[in-house]
């Protein structure tokens, strides 16, 4: 599987972590920042196309 489908899975996973106790919550925490940092990145080519250069280097 490629690292898109692999990734888009951390938010979910990460409410899991966080609620469970299982684990750490900092572990959830961490996932959830990793989620959405992802989010960010992948956005950013189709909503601001002008930073894309600047966001990947």
């Amino acid at each position: 599987m490629s690292s898109r489908c692999q990734r888009s899975g951390y938010l979910p996973l990460a409410l899991l972590v966080y609620w469970s106790r299982f684990l750490p919550r900092f572990l959830g925490v961490w996932l959830a920042i990793d989620g959405l940092a992802w989010l960010i990145l992948s956005l950013t080519g189709i909503l601001l196309p002008q930073y894309h250069d600047k966001v990947f280097t």
